[in-house]
């Protein structure tokens, strides 16, 4: 008889600090706010395997808890206020069975609940804000998590760029970029990270602060690393005052708000210094209704041929056509390639640069405006030291530039093509192109 009620204690022990709480019943929060209704009647409270809910278990990395509420007089899913609340787990018939409590929350702040705790948890909610809640699954056991404030809605990460270009294959002993793009302008409090490992986050973990501008445009910088190094990487967003008041390696993910890691595989390239090609040069000009591409290489190595490929939106490419490669060389190799049927607007283009054994590597993007007939086009713009416009009116048209006080500095009557106006100060100009009854007018700024 001892020996069963041994082992039904040790059951009972065993189910009770087991690694996870039953994902059927999933996690709710109660509260003041909500009329301590459990489950909530909210869905922003209420787990998502219960009527729906919007409470939604995570399960890449650390495994949690999350949801995200707006407070607002009207519209929110609370409203402004001081609440007793409580984070709960149990059937629907016993919706309290479990519950962790005892903390004052301080704001993007992690904090240890405690299971079973004596006294209800306490917040203060303000009209406006957004509410970010990660709660650390660890089972039916004491446990931690954090509210995050932002005074707009979270953003998301749309996209995060590959440096290899689908190749997987990057230079070695060179820093990489990684471009961010966010649905839009990111609140004041939110900060986006760069996450990155050489060794699959086993041990080897790396936060870069991404610099933003104004637009949800991002960028972070990956150290150079060796030949033969595969990088591995994600962006998250968390909140600044998260970041800090937190040690962030190792919590990376309880206090991630968004988080864009390829559906969960995560990024990743690998350095090779087997290049086929060192490239020197690479530039894509407009010549009226057609684009010259001409590039140069410092060494060859093995190298077979150079793919030409052409895009409308730098993402969906196309092969244009192939260049043969000189193959082996320490000498200096020009080439040239032409694009005599460019599509109307913004062309994109990059070499494809293919190895004897098949292996290749990208070149950087350039891009070339075709304008529609009878458009004139500038490029680039800024200017940068090299003026070149893009027309139809004929060979004697008057190309002039004058200041924003009218006084002209710059005239030529020349076709489309390229002009050198680096002797002129920096500053915005008024371009007017002009031709028999024809007058056209852009500002241009040179840089």
């Amino acid at each position: 008889m001892k020996k069963l009620q041994l082992l039904f204690v040790l059951l009972l022990a065993g189910l009770t600090a087991q690694a996870q709480i039953f994902a059927g019943e999933g996690l709710n929060i109660p509260g003041d706010y909500n009329g301590f209704i459990n489950p909530p009647s909210e869905d922003a409270f209420r787990s998502e395997n219960q009527s729906a809910g919007s409470v939604m278990l995570i399960d890449q990395g650390t495994r949690r808890w999350q949801t995200t509420f707006l407070t607002a007089a009207t519209g929110g899913s609370a409203t402004a206020g001081s609440y007793e609340w409580l984070f709960t787990s149990g059937p629907t018939g016993n919706p309290f069975a479990n519950k962790w409590a005892n903390v004052n929350v301080v704001f993007d702040q992690l904090q240890g609940y405690v299971k079973e705790g004596g006294d209800n948890n306490n917040v203060t909610l303000t009209n406006g804000e957004w509410y970010t809640i990660n709660w650390q699954d660890q089972g039916y056991q004491n446990t931690n998590a954090i509210w995050m404030v932002t005074s707009s809605e979270p953003i998301v990460i749309t996209s995060v760029s590959d440096p290899g270009n689908g190749s997987d294959e990057t230079p070695d002993n060179v820093a990489q970029t990684i471009n961010i793009t966010l649905s839009g302008t990111k609140s004041a409090e939110e900060a986006i990270y760069l996450r990155w490992s050489t060794n699959n986050f086993t041990g080897n973990n790396n936060n870069t602060l991404a610099t933003c501008d104004g637009s949800g445009n991002c960028t972070a910088d990956i150290p150079a690393q060796p030949s033969g190094t595969t990088v591995t990487y994600y962006v998250y967003s968390t909140t600044t005052a998260a970041a800090t008041n937190n040690t962030l390696a190792g919590n990376e993910d309880m206090l991630t708000i968004r988080l864009n890691n390829q559906g969960g595989t995560n990024y990743s390239y690998t350095t090779n210094a087997a290049l086929p090609v060192v490239l020197t040069a690479f530039e894509a000009r407009a010549d009226r209704d057609v684009v010259d591409l001409r590039w140069s290489t410092a060494t060859e190595e093995n190298a077979d041929r150079f793919v030409v490929e052409r895009s409308s939106d730098a993402k969906a490419w196309e092969a244009l056509g192939e260049v043969a490669a000189y193959g082996n060389t320490a000498q200096s190799t020009g080439y040239t390639y032409q694009d005599a049927r460019p599509a109307a607007g913004a062309n994109y283009y990059r070499l494809r640069m293919v190895d004897l054994d098949g292996s290749y590597a990208y070149s950087d993007v350039r891009q070339v405006t075709i304008g529609e007939a009878g458009e004139v086009v500038i490029l680039p713009n800024p200017i940068k030291g090299q003026l070149t416009v893009q027309h139809d009116l004929g060979a004697e048209a008057l190309v002039e530039l004058y200041t924003t006080t009218g006084q002209r500095v710059w005239s030529q009557r020349t076709q489309a093509g390229a002009h050198n106006v680096s002797e002129l100060p920096r500053g915005v100009y008024v371009l007017i192109l002009s031709s028999g009854s024809r007058r056209v007018t852009k500002k241009v700024i040179l840089d």
